[in-house]
């Protein structure tokens, strides 16, 4: 697949990053990995381009955010789904 996830570091501490899905350079989703407490980080900020949805580009992105919470020295991963999302609550 063109679909490449790559990490960016977003905080000085290395205790936050962003994963991004790219095709042809384009970005077609995102998601934010954040160490909250020594062994634990949060998967915030999940995030896919409407006309990208339904193409298993999010289940990439929690894949590689939890690849990241490992690199982050996490042994436990905080996932939350908004009330009003209810595509990915059923």
């Amino acid at each position: 697949s063109n679909k490449v996830v790559f990490p960016t570091w977003r905080a000085p501490q290395r205790k936050m990053l962003s994963l991004f899905s790219l095709l042809r350079s384009n970005i077609l989703g995102y998601i934010l990995v954040r160490k909250t407490e020594e062994n634990l980080c949060l998967l915030d900020g999940l995030y896919v381009r409407e006309e990208y949805r339904n193409k298993h580009i999010a289940s990439e992105l929690i894949e590689e955010g939890i690849k990241a919470s490992k690199i982050l020295g996490a042994k436990c991963i905080d996932i939350n789904v908004m009330k009003d999302n209810t595509l990915e609550k059923n």
